[in-house]
């Protein structure tokens, strides 16, 4: 016969010390009730976060007046920049979705129908991007 170990204490008997206030809570004043994962409990956490919101809100803008965006070249306004990412204030927001986007498959922009994809030329080369299949107008149909 095996001897097995007994079976763990439930969450709810089990207390914790927070990181940041320093209080003993138990484990449903953390988050999803983990007190092995999370180290702070869900009041601290809130602190956090609202903080975190609050600088990102109040972050200001260095450049004043019209940029331009380095995806389309066109000039645009502050207040359609992207505020936030890899690209923050240096792209509009049409590109930022479309740089973030661009890994998905897409229908190849092409100018008159031919030549090279201006959304990849503008935001990298796309493994993904679908070409329309060539239609030849002259080509019978009898074969």
């Amino acid at each position: 016969m095996e001897i097995q170990p007994p079976p763990p204490p439930p969450q709810d008997d089990l207390v914790k010390e927070c990181f940041t206030c320093k209080r003993l809570l138990p484990a449903s004043a953390y988050c999803k009730g983990n007190i092995t994962k999370y180290y702070k409990c869900k009041e601290c956490e809130r602190k956090r976060l609202a903080e975190y919101r609050r600088s990102v809100k109040e972050r200001e803008c260095v450049m004043d007046g019209p940029v331009t965006c380095h995806g389309c070249k066109m000039v645009t306004p502050i207040e359609r920049l992207a505020k936030t990412g890899k690209f923050a204030y240096a792209v509009c927001t049409p590109c930022y979705g479309k740089i973030k986007n661009h890994t998905r498959p897409h229908k190849a922009e092409l100018i008159n129908g031919k030549g090279p994809c201006t959304r990849c030329l503008m935001f990298g080369k796309s493994k993904n991007c679908i070409r329309p299949h060539k239609v030849d107008l002259d080509e019978d149909d009898d074969e």
